[in-house]
């Protein structure tokens, strides 16, 4: 896990020879294209090489970025974890590498608007360690939108501490949380696992701050700010930097709870001939794909009012996105929540878990829902708009709420007659209580 850069990571590797053996199929098929069947000279006729070569080179470049970023960014106290927007990663490092890291830091810093932190914090909740704390990082998020930026960073440091004690004991073995000097945030082909990552973040933020300081910091020192060291970090760059730890954390916690900090034994089964056909079963649903793509014209079942407002699953076309949400909002008001699982996708495409839909949706009483629009943006891609009605044991309220469903990638994205093709991520919104209701 040290010495290499991140760009070495083995998944990076593998993704790169996967992207030269293509280039290099495309060249040596074009050259024996009069000699290979019809159809596969239709095949090879899709393929575009110098396409193919451009982006391969974005591959690398986008394989290369994590250096670069904590090169320039790490002794700042920001780090690059899996699921950092690599556009914003990619503007501040150009400015830093510019000799401009003041102007990157701002950029990093307007990224963290509060919707962002939202979502985040809806990803983390596949981590088995975050939902006990999920409501102290709902509070740090209304803390941050408030401004209140000290009282954000204290409870932002104290969900991270809890969040790493707890994944160590329960998977690891050992009761160290964050600040212990035990404790090894590396993990094997990770990004945010890598040791320019967070052992170096780690390191940073655990810095000495025996004495007391007035002057404003810019770096949210966990020993500092906790035990009241440091005086003056009431500000949005601080705890950015602190929601952004707590977000790279959560990729190494992942992984702990997955037993994969470690290098796996090698799969005896993932034998070539195997490779094989699972390239070529790729290719062909990527050619299926393709077609379905240029034949793609957007619905307008919104404007022919062919879709009900409400209803019962089946008074909605088969295969089609709106019938997916309408059944996973039918097994909510039936507390079903087995089979809300089966349609929510988390991080990593693992499925969803049962007893998650239940920490979230129960107790909270899906009364009524109205569609209220319907856009498809791409063949595997769709909005449906819904305005939901729900009661709480404290509250009742109405909601508006536009759910991003896409076609499963193990329905081949074609399979248009499967009762649920569609899937959808952040299941957080359907169920969110009104801020200036909660207590």
């Amino acid at each position: 896990m040290s010495g290499d850069e991140i760009r070495d990571l083995p998944k990076h590797k593998k993704a790169l020879e996967e992207a030269d053996g293509i280039v290099r199929l495309s060249r040596l098929a074009k050259t024996l294209g009069p000699i290979l069947p019809k159809k596969a000279r239709e095949a090879i006729a899709s393929l575009d090489t110098a396409k193919l070569e451009v982006t391969r080179r974005n591959m690398e470049e986008l394989a290369a970025l994590p250096d670069r970023f904590n090169k320039s960014f790490a002794e700042w106290g920001w780090v690059m974890f899996e699921d950092m927007n690599a556009e914003v990663a990619l503007k501040a490092v150009e400015l830093a590498e510019a000799g401009k890291p003041d102007e990157g830091e701002i950029t990093l810093t307007d990224f963290w608007t509060t919707d962002m932190i939202h979502f985040h914090i809806g990803r983390l909740k596949r981590i088995e360690a975050f939902p006990s704390r999920w409501r102290l990082a709902v509070d740090a998020e209304d803390l941050y939108g408030e401004e209140r930026y000290n009282a954000c960073t204290l409870l932002v440091l104290a969900v991270l501490d809890g969040m790493v004690q707890e994944t160590s004991a329960r998977f690891l073995g050992a009761n160290q949380n964050f600040s212990a000097e035990k404790t090894i945030l590396e993990a094997w082909n990770s990004i945010a696992g890598h040791s320019t990552g967070l052992a170096q973040l780690k390191k940073l933020l655990l810095s000495p701050r025996k004495k007391t300081n007035t002057d404003q910091v810019a770096i949210p020192y966990r020993h500092g700010i906790v035990h009241g060291m440091d005086v003056n970090f009431d500000t949005r760059l601080v705890a950015a930097k602190a929601w952004a730890a707590l977000f790279a954390v959560g990729e190494w916690a992942y992984l702990a709870q997955k037993g994969r900090l470690s290098e796996p034994e090698p799969d005896p089964s993932d034998s070539t001939i195997k490779q094989i056909r699972d390239a070529a079963k790729t290719m062909q649903n990527t050619r299926k794909l393709k077609m379905a793509a240029a034949a793609f014209q957007p619905r307008t079942v919104w404007k022919d009012g062919s879709v009900p407002k409400s209803g019962a699953p089946e008074d909605y076309g088969h295969g089609t996105p709106e019938r997916t949400l309408v059944q996973f909002l039918t097994w909510w008001q039936a507390s079903n929540y087995g089979m809300m699982a089966t349609v929510i996708t988390v991080i990593g495409n693992d499925p969803a878990k049962p007893a998650d839909l239940r920490a979230w949706f129960g107790g909270k009483e899906l009364v009524a829902f109205e569609l209220t629009n319907a856009q498809d943006q791409s063949v595997a891609r769709s909005t449906v708009s819904v305005r939901l009605h729900i009661k709480s044991r404290r509250h009742q309220w109405e909601d508006n709420v536009d759910v991003v469903l896409v076609k499963k990638l193990d329905s081949g994205m074609v399979d248009e007659m499967a009762a649920c093709p569609w899937t959808f991520f952040n299941y957080y919104d359907l169920a969110r209580e009104p801020r200036a209701r909660s207590s």
